[in-house]
C-alpha cells in the first residue's frame, strides 16, 4: 500500500493593499477655485465701501508697504522674517501643491478684506486666509497636516522677532493680506540685494 504523501507548499503571505499615491481631483477642485478667482474679481464691484476702522488706515499695499517696512527696523526681526519666508518658499519647492494653495488664501483675503475694513482686527481676514489655504492643501494633497508647516513655520520665526526684538506687535493681527504680502516683498528685495540682509 502505498500512501500518498500531501505536499504541503506554503505561499508566501504578500500584503495585497498596495499604497497608492493621492491624486487630487482636478474637476472637483475647479468649482471652488473659480468661486474664489471670480470673488476676487467681482466682490470689490458689490461690496459698499466701508468707513475704515482707526486701526486699519491703508485701503492698498501700495499704502502700507512704507508703514510695513518701518515695522520691520530691527536688522535681528526682519532676518527672522527673511528666513522663515526662505523655508516656506524652499518647502513650497519640494511640495508643488503650497503655492497654489497660498494663493487661493490671499485671493480670499483681497475678497474679504474690503468687508472687513470697518473692524478694528484682522482676525476674520485672517481666520478665512489660513482656512482657505488648509481646504486647499488638503484638496491637492490628501493630507490639510502637511500645510500647517508653512503658517507655523513663518509666523514662529516672524513673531519672535517681533515680540524679543523689535518689541511691537506684528502687522499680521490688522492686515493679514498685506502683511503676507509685504514678508515676501521684503524676501525678494533682500534677495535681489535691494535691501541690506
Amino acid at each position: 500500500m502505498a500512501t500518498k504523501q500531501a505536499s504541503t507548499t506554503t505561499k508566501p503571505t504578500t500584503n495585497t493593499k498596495a499604497v497608492k499615491k493621492y491624486q487630487p481631483d482636478v474637476l472637483s477642485l475647479m468649482a471652488p477655485m473659480g468661486l474664489i478667482i471670480a470673488a476676487a474679481l467681482i466682490a470689490p464691484h458689490f461690496i459698499p465701501p466701508q468707513i475704515p476702522a482707526s486701526t486699519k488706515p491703508f485701503g492698498s499695499f501700495e499704502e502700507f508697504f512704507p508703514f510695513y517696512m518701518s515695522q520691520h527696523a530691527d536688522t535681528i526681526c526682519r532676518r527672522l522674517h527673511i528666513i522663515g519666508t526662505s523655508i516656506v518658499i524652499i518647502y513650497a519647492l519640494f511640495e508643488p501643491f503650497t503655492l497654489p494653495s497660498l494663493i487661493l488664501g490671499g485671493l480670499v483675503g483681497s475678497v474679504i478684506f474690503p468687508a472687513t475694513r470697518g473692524m478694528e482686527s484682522g482676525l476674520i481676514e485672517g481666520f478665512l486666509m489660513i482656512f482657505t489655504f488648509l481646504y486647499f492643501m488638503r484638496r491637492f494633497t490628501g493630507d490639510w497636516k502637511r500645510g500647517l508647516v508653512v503658517p507655523i513655520v513663518a509666523y514662529s520665526f516672524a513673531w519672535f522677532g517681533h515680540f524679543f526684538f523689535e518689541h511691537n506687535r506684528p502687522a499680521t493681527f490688522i492686515y493679514p493680506l498685506f502683511s503676507l504680502m509685504g514678508d515676501f516683498r521684503m524676501c525678494f528685495e533682500t534677495y535681489a540685494m535691494q535691501r541690506k540682509f
